[in-house]
């Protein structure tokens, strides 16, 4: 008798599984759905960070508007010593670099030489290396352009002033004015935060207001130079650094209350005095 075939236990198969077989339906979609999620995540995210990093080549500022101001004024009508120039230098350095990214940072000078005020310096701090990251942005390049764009051309500014010889008149207010107007053009976000910054041994000395002809503020606030007043520090934090010095012609508390009533008249909001110091 011829051997046949055996045949095959009923309800046997051995064949292979594909992969994924035998997974559920809705694990295998809930698997994609989450990868597409992710990388439409990761899509956004460079998109918002693209957006946050878009800037206006010349200020540096954000295309809509500088997100704070932090304007500077320096007074070295009169020299100060080395000690107080290196400190000045450090103060100076601590609250530009600690501003927060976007800040329109402006550098203004007094100075008897209208040609001389105004902003001679005004760009927005831009991203450094350490805020970039390297997920989406290169921190090297980043804090290459940070250093070579804003942190060098502010220091070599902040060096000129320094270097910036006496003068016969200390126009305090007026250089004021001239650095605020000299910022004026460039766009800044409704709402946007305003500091001022003076370094100054505060002595105005101008034609419109002395203290070295016995001038105070009952005086100015009688003269016909009081109208001048721009009053546009409304709501402005403002930082006296100021710059001892020994004067016996001058009155120091006629000083003081000149510029506590200046001050008040323009609005300010919070006043921080301070002094630089070198003993």
């Amino acid at each position: 008798m011829a051997r046949g075939r055996s045949a095959r236990p009923a309800g046997r198969h051995s064949s292979r599984r594909r992969p994924g077989q035998g997974r559920p339906v809705w694990l295998v979609t809930l698997g994609i759905v989450a990868l597409l999620a992710a990388v439409g995540g990761v899509s956004w995210f460079a998109f918002r960070q693209v957006q946050a990093d878009r800037m206006d080549a010349a200020t540096l500022c954000p295309t809509d508007g500088a997100v704070g101001t932090l304007a500077i004024l320096l007074d070295m009508t009169d020299p100060i010593s080395a000690t107080q120039s290196l400190a000045l230098r450090a103060a100076l350095d601590k609250m530009v670099l600690a501003s927060p990214r976007g800040t329109l940072v402006a550098l203004g000078r007094v100075s008897d030489d209208p040609g001389q005020t105004g902003a001679a310096f005004a760009l927005c701090r831009p991203l450094t290396g350490a805020e970039g990251g390297d997920l989406t942005r290169n921190s090297r390049q980043v804090e290459a352009r940070f250093q070579d764009g804003f942190v060098k051309p502010y220091r070599a500014e902040v060096g000129s002033m320094l270097e910036s010889g006496e003068a016969k008149q200390s126009p305090i207010m007026e250089g004021l004015q001239a650095l605020l107007a000299g910022m004026a053009s460039l766009p800044v976000q409704d709402g946007a935060p305003h500091r001022v910054v003076i370094v100054s041994d505060l002595m105005q000395n101008s034609d419109a207001m002395s203290f070295y002809r016995g001038e105070d503020w009952q005086s100015f606030h009688a003269s016909s130079a009081f109208g001048r007043l721009a009053r546009n520090l409304d709501g402005t934090d403002v930082t006296l650094l100021r710059v001892p010095r020994t004067d016996s012609k001058v009155d120091a508390a006629a000083v003081d209350d000149f510029w506590v009533r200046y001050l008040e008249t323009q609005g300010v909001g919070a006043v921080d005095p301070q002094t630089l110091g070198d003993l």
